[in-house]
């Protein structure tokens, strides 16, 4: 019994409609799958042949099937998984937030900073001036312009440490041009080189300036998330916090409370290290730490005030409030 069989296979390929999940906004690609056209030519004696065609032909065309329906699910669990991983991350970050910490900082060191320049050397009158641009960013921008209380935020729960991080880089970069917009304001005048760096006065050592740097942030990062968890205290309540920090601390090191104030200063003063008109260059840097681990120190203790406290009675319901509630409730049920 002698059997020839002979199979010819064609291989055409097709579209498969994308799909689009309209609720991410994402389609998925067009997918692509094989289909199988077989043609036979069989050659046979006195045995059926037909029915091994035909089965080889059911057989291809079902592996053909399976395989497409298997890459079809694989590039849609792709996408999918690809869609939720850019959606996690988008949600970890506010990039409003972000810009507006970038913006707020920027105007609170030109203004702040721009204040001292001018003329604002008095205590009373850095502590207005400064007072006043904290009170200025926070009402128009929402923004901490302060990485000592975005720590304390971070380590109170109140936003993730992704975005906190991301707040405190945007921070250091507002601060930074808002002191190089005040040098492009101030250069080639008689105050270009005074444009409001920290540094400890003579009559105090490091030690001082840094105990001083800590308590103060303490009581006004304590204040401000006190402020930010009570929706009656207006704007005015933060730039008083700041008001009594610059009038105790202004004489000892200029005030800080707020590393990114530090910073950007002297990063713009370092470029004045040629000008003879500079006093204490490296004084500037050397005493530096005092206004990033003091500030920092600060923070970490009000944040752990904050935890073991908790909300203060600003934050709980008020009890007039509840009574009314519950007389609304009470009515409610009894029209049901």
């Amino acid at each position: 019994m002698e059997f020839y069989f002979h199979c010819e296979v064609y291989i055409s390929v097709w579209r498969v409609a994308g799909l689009a999940y309209n609720g991410s906004d994402v389609a998925l690609e067009h997918t692509y799958a094989a289909g199988v056209i077989i043609s036979a030519d069989t050659r046979y004696n006195v045995f059926s042949s037909g029915e091994q065609s035909c089965d080889l032909r059911s057989q291809l065309t079902q592996l053909v099937v399976s395989m497409s329906i298997n890459w079809i699910e694989a590039s849609s669990e792709d996408n999918l998984d690809h869609q939720t991983t850019s959606t996690s991350i988008t949600a970890m970050v506010d990039m409003k937030r972000i810009l507006a910490e970038l913006l707020g900082t920027c105007w609170l060191v030109f203004f702040g900073c721009g204040a001292m320049a001018g003329g604002a050397n008095t205590q009373f009158a850095a502590a207005f001036a400064w007072s006043a641009s904290y009170m200025a960013v926070h009402y128009l921008y929402g923004s901490d312009s302060n990485p000592a209380v975005t720590i304390a935020h971070i380590l109170n729960g109140d936003m993730g440490a992704v975005q906190g991080l991301i707040d405190i880089v945007a921070q250091g970069a507002g601060a930074v041009a808002g002191s190089a917009l005040l040098l492009l304001m101030v250069h080639n005048t008689a105050i270009e080189a005074h444009t409001g760096t920290n540094k400890v006065s003579g009559a105090f050592h490091n030690e001082n300036a840094f105990i001083g740097e800590a308590l103060i942030t303490f009581f006004v990062v304590t204040a401000i998330m006190e402020i930010k968890s009570n929706a009656n205290c207006s704007p005015l309540a933060v730039g008083l916090a700041y008001f009594l920090a610059h009038l105790v601390l202004f004489p000892i090191d200029g005030c800080s409370v707020n590393p990114a104030r530090s910073f950007a200063p002297a990063v713009i003063g370092s470029f004045h290290s040629h000008d003879d008109s500079v006093t204490d260059v490296d004084k500037m840097w050397t005493d530096h730490w005092v206004f990033w681990i003091g500030p920092i120190a600060g923070a970490i203790i009000a944040a752990m005030w904050r935890k073991m406290t908790g909300d203060s009675s600003a934050d709980q319901a008020d009890p007039e409030g509840v009574t009314k509630a519950d007389q609304v409730e009470d009515q409610l049920e009894k029209v049901a």
